[in-house]
């Protein structure tokens, strides 16, 4: 048996094994991108972003969302918007106090305080 060939085949096919990968994971990325999923929670975080920046104290806000949640970190200041299985996480730099409460699977209020 011819070693040389057999060593050729076995790199043959490892890197045929990851370029089949690396479609996989590209077309799983695609296919979430067109369904939407990926864009919404992208849309949604980076809106919450700009209305919490632009909101004075004492504000309230009420988001009417998809079946999900937004969860907002006040230490790093950043908003996780999880919708479905997709996520998406986002900066803000308000420099008032900001905390979120669930008022159910649809709706999240936003309270910015001094």
């Amino acid at each position: 048996m011819n070693k040389k060939g057999v060593e050729t085949l076995l790199i043959n096919v490892i890197y045929l094994t990851i370029i089949g990968l690396i479609l996989v994971i590209f077309i799983s990325w695609i296919a979430g991108l067109s369904t939407g999923r990926i864009t919404r929670a992208e849309m949604l975080s980076k809106q919450i972003a700009l209305v919490i920046d632009s909101a004075e104290p004492e504000t309230v806000v009420s988001i009417t969302h998809e079946p999900g949640r937004i969860v907002i970190d006040t230490e790093k200041k950043e908003i996780n918007v999880l919708i479905g299985q997709n996520g998406f996480t986002y900066d803000y730099f308000s420099k008032y106090r900001v905390s979120s409460q669930e008022a159910n699977e649809t709706m999240t209020i936003i309270k910015i305080e001094k």
